[in-house]
């Protein structure tokens, strides 16, 4: 198992590691940094409500974990969609969104949690008034 922050070289680098030694690697993106993506796709539709940007990010974030990322991309563009958000408005939604989208064969946090694995190398400040 292998957790990483994303960069598309280290990603090539493992793979083509495990390729050469064999071995069969589950890559892991780590959690922190797809929350920050999540928390910054909440501003364009509650960017001065803190309780209802806790209330939009929180059960996305579960959704993930539950290794639903693909649905949550899609949730979110059509809830930009039906906001009618302006392109640079709904710019960090599309951002995250497309993260989830790349990234989503290694947001497998339900198989690795359930295998007992780690999904985050370390900690992160929580934005203001999340704990």
């Amino acid at each position: 198992m292998a957790l990483v922050d994303g960069n598309l070289t280290q990603l090539d680098v493992l793979r083509d590691l495990a390729r050469q030694g064999k071995i069969g690697l589950q890559i892991v993106v780590d959690f922190i940094h797809v929350a920050e993506y999540v928390w910054q796709a909440a501003l364009p539709f509650y960017a001065k409500d803190r309780e209802k940007q806790d209330a939009w990010v929180l059960p996305r974030l579960l959704e993930i974990l539950r290794g639903k990322a693909g649905d949550v991309a899609g949730g979110m563009r059509r809830s930009a969609t039906l906001q009618s958000l302006k392109t640079a408005e709904r710019k960090p939604v599309d951002e995250c969104a497309d993260y989830l989208s790349h990234y989503k064969p290694f947001l497998n946090y339900d198989e690795a949690l359930a295998a007992g694995l780690p999904i985050a190398t370390g900690v992160s400040k929580a934005p203001a008034g999340i704990w």
